[in-house]
């Protein structure tokens, strides 16, 4: 019978498989963290009824028939001015547990991937393991990824809403825990590991867990957030290990599977006007602009990236003709920034381009002259690129990068997230009734409706203003 060595309560009925143990120790030594932190920033005091509670609650899960009593007990009598860091305690741990639980499944999936002999269970090789065993080959398998369409939709729930700055302290210790998974690691690099855990923790609980008012701009953040800071990040990621999958499976050597297009993103946050009296057509202007402005944002800063890798210079290598005569129609738009470039950089054809892609971006983002007047001109100055880099020996010299690049460019387009518009389907109709000039619209039956409305769209007429 295990025991837990901080209450000698008795832990029979916890078992952690072996794979598990990893995690169990995590758990633990986070815990341990969270205990300090409590017992540092809100005083022993608080600490020992954080401490109480947990005991009862581990007793009442033993099936100690006091032990609810005692629990009950403990949160009847708090204090309001106690309340809310009880509450907080319990969430930070929940919230540390929940990061390892995160990070163990990384691991987990790591072991799995060292091992060729083993897939993991609803993996993509597993999957594609299956498929080739009934006898499908890889064409026919990316032909019918090619019908699947998948659109993941952010729901609206204000109850949710957390802070950027602590979602970011959450990522950072999510990145550190991962670090500790290097076997490897000394103890000082560990002890610097958990120093750093200790202050996002500690920050983390110095910060208010929201603004002072709720704002339906601060809904659309949280949201966002994972779209720019996580999304964004993992959607190359994500095909590349679906194309390797299906390589390697089917093996059919050097031939590249392209996967189709899959995936897409929709928001119902800053467009459910269903039951929220904030969300206006003005709301909605302002979500489709900060989503338009943050992706256009973060292409620019990707442009950047690639340049500094991009070093290409003429007489090194060959460069396609159409990227020579793209730069040149891009200078007589772009002169100013054509002129900003810096002379080590004239004979840098990659760097050159990919600068004044950035003026073209800035351009749009700013609703200036020459903008791009669509996404897919954007993808197709990319493509240019990494056509010259395929026939001037550039697979190994950022056609890898270009190409992740380009599959954000396809997902997100300049819109980031479809936003989803849901409102009463009466209002919605009497909107169409005053917009069409018909006073008697509510009275139509649908066929009648639906009549109209095609006339309309066929004549092209405007909405009444």
């Amino acid at each position: 019978m295990a025991t837990d060595p901080k209450t000698s309560v008795p832990r029979s009925h916890i078992y952690f498989a072996e794979k598990d143990q990893a995690l169990r120790e995590d758990v633990h030594r986070l815990g341990e963290l969270v205990g300090e932190l409590v017992n540092e920033q809100a005083g022993e005091a608080l600490f020992d009824l954080v401490e109480a509670a947990r005991r009862a609650a581990i007793n009442r899960r033993e099936g100690n028939a006091t032990s609810q009593r005692e629990l009950q007990e403990i949160i009847d009598a708090l204090a309001p001015s106690s309340a809310r860091d009880f509450i907080r305690a319990f969430s930070t741990y929940f919230q540390m547990v929940n990061m390892a639980e995160k990070v163990h499944r990384i691991r987990r999936r790591r072991e799995y991937l060292s091992n060729p002999k083993q897939r993991q269970p609803y993996s993509f090789p597993e999957s594609a393991a299956r498929l080739r065993d009934l006898g499908l080959s890889a064409d026919a398998v990316a032909e019918a990824l090619g019908e699947i369409s998948i659109d993941l939709v952010f729901t609206a729930h204000p109850s949710e809403v957390t802070r950027r700055t602590l979602l970011r302290k959450q990522q950072n210790i999510a990145k550190h825990l991962i670090g500790l998974l290097d076997p490897w690691q000394t103890p000082t690099e560990i002890d610097a590991a958990l120093g750093q855990i200790r202050l996002e923790m500690t920050t983390g609980w110095q910060t208010a867990e929201y603004a002072t008012e709720r704002q339906l701009s601060d809904e659309a953040e949280h949201v966002l957030f994972f779209m720019t800071d996580v999304l964004y990040r993992m959607i190359p990621p994500f095909y590349e290990n679906l194309e390797h999958a299906i390589a390697s499976t089917f093996e059919i050597g050097d031939r590249r599977v392209r996967v189709p297009q899959l995936i897409r993103f929709s928001s119902l946050v800053g467009g459910d006007m269903a039951g929220n009296e904030l969300v206006t057509a003005k709301s909605v202007r302002e979500t489709l602009a900060r989503q338009r402005m943050l992706i256009l944002d973060l292409y620019y800063k990707e442009c950047a990236q690639l340049a500094r890798q991009l070093s290409q210079t003429e007489g090194r290598c060959g460069f396609s003709p159409e990227l020579f005569e793209r730069i040149e129609e891009y200078k007589g738009h772009f002169s100013s920034a054509s002129i900003r470039l810096p002379l080590r950089h004239s004979r840098m054809p990659y760097r050159v381009f990919l600068r004044l892609i950035q003026a073209r971006l800035q351009a749009t983002y700013d609703d200036a002259a020459f903008p791009y007047e669509s996404p897919r001109e954007f993808i197709d100055d990319l493509e240019l690129m990494a056509s010259s880099l395929r026939a001037n020996q550039g697979r190994h010299a950022g056609l890898f990068a270009l190409r992740r690049f380009l599959r954000r460019a396809e997902t997100f387009r300049f819109h980031l997230a479809t936003l989803d518009i849901r409102q009463n389907a009466l209002i919605h109709r009497r909107a169409v009734g005053e917009a069409l000039g018909e006073s008697e619209w509510l009275s139509l039956d649908h066929d009648e409706r639906a009549d109209r409305i095609r006339e309309a769209i066929e004549r092209r007429i405007s909405p009444l203003r």
